[in-house]
């Protein structure tokens, strides 16, 4: 188990190498070569003659290798077209792990393998193929493509043209349960040589120890990721690390025979493996014989030695898809008749050493240019670099190398040594061979004579504290400059450079000048021998600036926020110095150039005050200057502004901030002087109010909003709050209609839809026919006969809303030329008054009320008023009105609603009315008539208005069940003719009831006085009624 545990955990570091989510869900991408048996470069003869002259190049090969990983694994059922792994990698893993860049132009080329698998031939990423039929096999077909280890053979075409071959393991499982049951080591581990090139020297033994093989896999990022420990994520990386306790296995470490390669015959090389007391791998040795130089006369430069790492299992373990031991086989490339070093390296030329007499000077010692080997370091290692002497010249006693410094150095001590010189060198190589000699050029000038260094005067202005004083002349390396004067306050120090830094003063006098002598000493100066240094004098003299007084500086005022920063600029002024005064508050910064930074707290007092600036000229005259300043509170910088605010019943007030907007750090709060039950709360600068839930239209309430900026000054404004109507907030529009004489004409609401419960009633003259068609509002009329062309007549919509509110809106009628229009409105329209009809009498009234389909049963009811026409009649035409009204339900809407069935009421008769208008039973149809008979029409027709009563009750108290048969008895009510209904009303007027609003008639509870009232005022009517019909 021990096994398989370890090998889940190395799952777990490995990261998805597939880029297609949710397929396969990870790999560890693909194993090294498997096999190295072949010969990977079989040399010509005339790359043979190359390799003994020092020309060959070694192959890229031998130093970069694509690492794709240990493996690849697909799981059948999660396997997707064009899933591809990790492309691969590039590494070093000695004498450090390393990822390196892979050389331009790397080509990629499958060679065989699955052929479900592709390559990428400028990647070499792996990936599952796009070919729909390899991959339904893969997929579907276990019997073909079965579960198992595959072997995927690519070619890697380095742009030197010699190509390497990569095997790479790929395991296919039928499930994620036999994935995780595998724990074959040598599929899952892959121990890795040097990427570099590898040499066998005829006569020589190549020793790779633990160092030299790395167990790392550069796929795998080993990170904080479980199980890190179990498979010694981290520690692979590091030099010499075995996997000794990773699997529960044995690893044997052995050459792999193979008749096939020169290199494995033992009169050529021979391997040897040197293990410890317990068995374990410790070195490689690789013996070349002296006859290895036959294989480089018949053209060969290096091939494959052949290294099996076995693996046994312990214990009865049994690795996955094997009943034996496994091994794998990795490729250790050698080459051999290695380059000698004289013929690699050759010297570049060597920067000359210049000096004087008794002086020591030195060069870095020279670097070597290469043939551009992959894998040899750029520069030899060991090399020795010796100093020769020429004929009849002797140089090996001052001149030498100092190894440790990596320089030659020249110590010229004698006169002979003064002049120029090419100093023969030689370098003798670590395998023994020479270099050709080569030469370092050496110049030795007398000090003395060599030497003219020199400074020159100079005058600088008063209030310049520092000064630089160039050396003009010539100055030799090493040389010891010193200086002194004499004047009070001055000093002066040396630079590297000869330059000389002068301190004066600030306050020096102008006029004063300053006398420095210097004095430059030489490595073999003395002060017997005066010629040996050198002494030079130079002179500083101060002079008055150019600039201006102190009487030109001043400031502009300053208008400045508690709080904030203002920067007043600097006054345009030269050779004027700037300083904080004694009086200068805390709260100002002043800056030698007279910038001055004003910050006042936000405790600071608002007002006008003067920020003192101490101001002194190049003269040295002094002055304070003072910057008027204001000092201002945050809110004065802002302007905010709440007006007054309204929101119908039931909804939430916003007053938003219209005036300047706040900053973000002020903070907004909010009031209620009255209305104690109603709340509010700021939302950055606006303000939300909610009002109580019984805050009937038309409430007010003051509302206070306080602003509080960050140095604690305020804005506060007191705005009044409203509960909006209905009749305020929605926007209404009946449309102004047009139409020959006799045509029926519509008008219809184009604005805001009417709420649930609005009362709806139309007044107009009653000669145009005037009819509520539906509670939506819509009008219909038909102009007259004796309708004026072009004369513009109002009709007027008066609504009652059901939160009390009331509206009249109007539009305007108008009779155009032309024939009449069979109309196709579904509405009732009337007809033409009969010609044998009395006329109309100069006032007429009818009111026609319709029911809405389904009536709302707690919809609120309102008692609709007649309104008159706001348009003026015509001068030769009797005013005359029609009022129609009509309730909003809940289902109501711009539809007009189908005529509703009223109840069978057994007492209350139903009387038709005539074609072209409505009326009465037995009212006279032009010729008037008796009293006798309209009483009896009156009787008749006043018996369901008995029904008040119960109406008014049922509606007060809500009896169950009785809403809606009562609603339709209400419309029946409505629907009695106008003749009947005005005096029935103008006697009901004193209680505030009407016919035409039945819905209200809750107020009249005395049925007596009802039914009284009904009786009293058919009387009084019958005069009324009899005459206007006998006009």
């Amino acid at each position: 188990m021990h096994s398989r545990v370890a090998r889940s955990v190395l799952a777990v570091l490995t990261t998805c190498a597939l880029c297609a989510a949710g397929v396969v869900p990870s790999a560890s991408a693909a194993q090294e070569q498997s096999s190295g048996n072949e010969i990977l470069i079989g040399g010509s003869p005339t790359e043979a003659a190359a390799q003994e002259t020092g020309e060959r190049k070694y192959p890229l090969f031998a130093s970069y290798r694509p690492e794709f990983g240990n493996w690849l694994y697909v799981v059948r059922p999660d396997a997707s077209r064009g899933a591809a792994f990790r492309a691969p990698v590039y590494a070093k893993f000695s004498p450090e792990y390393q990822l390196v860049a892979p050389p331009a132009g790397v080509k990629y080329r499958k060679v065989a393998g699955p052929e479900w698998l592709e390559v990428h031939p400028d990647t070499g990423q792996v990936s599952i193929t796009e070919d729909i039929t390899n991959f339904l096999k893969l997929r579907y077909n276990t019997t073909d493509v079965k579960e198992q280890l595959y072997t995927l053979k690519v070619d890697v075409l380095f742009p030197d043209g010699r190509p390497w071959t990569q095997y790479i393991s790929v395991a296919l499982f039928d499930s994620w349960e036999n994935y995780h049951a595998y724990n074959n080591p040598a599929t899952l581990e892959e121990p890795r040589f040097p990427r570099r090139p590898l040499h066998l020297t005829p006569g020589q033994t190549l020793t790779l120890t633990r160092e030299d093989i790395s167990w790392k896999d550069p796929q795998v990022t080993c990170g904080e990721k479980p199980g890190a420990e179990d498979v010694q994520c981290t520690e692979r990386e590091t030099l010499g690390y075995w996997p000794s306790g990773v699997w529960d296995a044995d690893l044997t470490v052995e050459p792999q025979p193979n008749d096939e390669n020169p290199l494995l015959d033992p009169k050529y090389v021979t391997t040897e493996v040197v293990t410890d007391e317990a068995g374990e791998f410790q070195e490689l040795r690789i013996h070349a014989q002296k006859k290895l130089a036959e294989l480089g006369a018949q053209g060969f430069v290096g091939g494959n030695v052949p290294i099996r790492f076995r693996w046994s299992p312990r214990d009865g373990q049994q690795f996955t898809w094997s009943t034996a031991d496994v091994w794998d086989v990795v490729p250790l490339y050698v080459f051999f008749n290695a380059l000698p070093d004289n013929d690699n390296y050759v010297v570049r030329p060597v920067n000359g050493i210049s000096t004087v007499t008794g002086r020591e000077a030195a060069t870095p010692l020279p670097t070597f240019d290469s043939e551009g080997i992959e894998g040899l370091p750029e520069q030899p290692e060991g090399a020795e670099f010796v100093v020769l002497d020429g004929d009849g010249a002797s140089y090996t006693d001052w001149v030498s190398v100092d190894a440790g410094r990596g320089q030659i150095v020249a110590r010229p001590s004698a006169p002979e040594h003064v002049g120029d010189h090419e100093v023969p060198m030689q370098v003798k190589f670590k395998d023994g061979t020479v270099s050709p000699e080569f030469a370092v050029p050496v110049h030795v000038a007398p000090l003395a004579s060599t030497a003219q260094p020199q400074w020159g005067d100079a005058t600088f202005t008063r209030g310049t504290t520092q000064l630089h004083v160039p050396q003009v002349g010539t100055l030799l390396d090493g040389a010891q400059v010193s200086v002194d004067t004499d004047a009070e306050g001055f000093a002066a120090t040396v630079g590297a450079d000869g330059t000389i830094e002068v301190t004066a003063p600030e306050t020096v006098p102008v006029g004063t000048t300053a006398t420095f002598t210097v004095t430059t000493r030489y490595p073999d100066s003395t002060e017997a021998l005066p010629a040996s240094f050198d002494t030079d004098q130079f002179a500083l003299t101060v002079v008055a600036p150019e600039g201006d007084v102190v009487d030109a500086v001043s400031y502009p005022r300053q208008t400045v926020t508690r709080g904030e920063s203002v920067t007043v600029p600097a006054p345009g002024v030269r050779n004027v110095k700037f300083a904080r005064a004694a009086t200068t508050p805390e709260w100002a910064q002043v800056a030698p150039d007279g910038e001055v930074v004003l910050h006042p707290g936000t405790s600071l007092p608002t007002g006008e005050t003067t920020v003192p600036v101490r101001v002194e000229d190049g003269r040295g005259d002094v002055r304070v200057v003072e910057i008027p300043v204001t000092v201002r509170t945050v809110a004065e910088l802002f302007a905010p502004s709440w007006a007054a605010s309204s929101a119908p019943r039931g909804e939430q007030i916003v007053v938003e901030n219209s005036g300047g907007a706040l900053p973000a750090d002020a903070v907004v709060e909010a009031s209620l002087l009255d209305a104690p039950s109603w709340t509010t709360h700021a939302d950055g600068d606006t303000v939300r109010v909610t009002p109580a839930h019984d805050a009937k239209a038309g409430e007010t309430a003051r509302l206070r909003i306080t602003a509080t900026y960050r140095d604690g000054s305020t804005d506060t404004q007191t705005v009044t709050v409203r509960v909006s109507s209905l009749a305020d907030s929605l926007t209404l529009k009946w449309e102004d209609v047009t139409g020959p004489r006799g045509t029926q004409l519509r008008s219809s609401n184009v604005g805001d839809p009417l709420p649930a419960g609005t009362v709806v009633s139309v007044t107009g003259p009653s000669e145009w026919g005037i009819t509520l068609v539906d509670a939506a509002g819509t009008v219909t009329l038909t102009p007259p006969a004796s309708a004026a062309l072009s004369e513009r007549t109002a009709v007027k919509v008066s609504l009652s809303f059901p939160d009390g509110s009331r509206r009249d809106v109007a539009f305007h009628a108008e009779a155009t030329q032309g024939e009449a229009v069979q109309s196709t409105s579904t509405a009732p329209a009337p007809s033409a008054a009969p010609t044998s009809a009395p006329a109309q009498p100069a006032e007429t009234t009818r009111s026609t009320t319709l029911a809405p389909t389904t009536a709302p049963t707690t919809a609120p009811r309102q008692t609709p008023r007649e309104s008159t026409s706001t348009a003026a009649p015509r001068e030769t035409t009797p005013a005359t009105t029609v009022t129609s009204t009509i309730a909003t339900s809940a289902t109501a809407t711009s539809a007009t609603p189908a005529a509703p069935t009223a109840p069978t009421v057994p007492t209350a008769p139903t009387a038709p009315a005539a074609p072209d208008q409505p009326s009465l039973s037995g009212v006279g149809s032009g010729k008037g008539s008796s009293g006798a008979s309209i009483s009896m029409a009156l009787a008749a027709a006043a018996s369901p208005l008995l029904l008040l009563m119960p109406i008014a009750l049922a509606q007060q108290v809500a009896v169950p069940g009785l809403t809606p048969a009562l609603e339709q008895l209400d419309a029946q009510l409505r629907a009695l003719p106008p003749e009947v209904v005005r005096p029935l009303d103008k006697a009901l007027a004193g209680s505030g009831f009407n016919l035409g609003g039945a819905a209200a008639a809750g107020t009249v509870v005395a049925t007596s006085i009802v039914a009284l009232s009904i009786v009293l005022a058919a009387g009084q009517a019958q005069g009324q009624i009899g005459s206007t019909a006998a006009e």
